[in-house]
């Protein structure tokens, strides 16, 4: 890419040759996730990184002490769907995230609405926290990018299906936590993601 553009005239508005490198090699690493991860193509398209320092997917999971977990992907009746917590009873996806994560001494929150997320971002900061596991809609991460990169820690975020705000004209209602349609977490692209978070004793979360 480089080598063609230098050989050649081209114009463009708002970019330039670094964004055009930068592209194919984020579409080249989507290739490497995929085989690395054992991932289906559509189930390679669910994985958004937060990688301003360009360490790659593998080497975030390696370094990640922390998972983040959307609220409106727990039950619409669960009296811990506006709580940060689970009791891991088994009727949502939501559980089997938290017995992921707990099997590798991981340290886990619930994010109930985008004050919330900004808040825990910034404390992860304040403990150093090397990297995490995060799971959001991508519309949402397209849209809220900022308040990811801006804090600065590297993480892989897996999409999640079904009800959306976005979608439902209720992005309002779900920033500030009042979302009452249901998500779903995709569990088949979640163990195979977090067989490449290496078990860690739980003390040594956010060192």
């Amino acid at each position: 890419m480089r080598a063609t553009l230098a050989g050649m005239r081209w114009e463009a508005v708002g970019f330039g040759a670094a964004d055009f490198e930068t592209v194919c090699g984020q579409t080249l690493a989507r290739l490497t996730q995929q085989r690395t991860f054992g991932l289906l193509c559509d189930e390679a398209n669910t994985i958004m990184l937060c990688d301003e320092a360009g360490l790659g997917a593998t080497e975030i999971l390696r370094r990640a002490t922390v998972m983040l977990v959307p609220y409106c992907a727990k039950l619409v009746t669960c009296k811990w769907r506006h709580r940060d917590g689970c009791p891991e009873c088994g009727l949502c996806e939501v559980g089997d995230a938290y017995r992921l994560a707990g099997t590798r001494g991981m340290r886990v929150t619930s994010i109930t609405n985008y004050e919330h997320l900004q808040s825990a971002l910034t404390d992860m900061r304040a403990r150093r926290v090397g990297a995490y596991v995060g799971m959001c809609c991508k519309e949402f991460f397209l849209k809220r990018h900022y308040a990811f990169r801006v804090a600065g820690i590297p993480g892989v975020l897996l999409d999640i299906s079904g009800a959306n705000c976005y979608e439902l004209h209720q992005e309002d209602v779900a920033y500030a936590g009042r979302f009452s349609a249901q998500a779903t977490l995709n569990g088949a692209v979640m163990e195979k993601v977090m067989r490449f978070v290496p078990p860690r004793a739980r003390d040594s979360v956010g060192d």
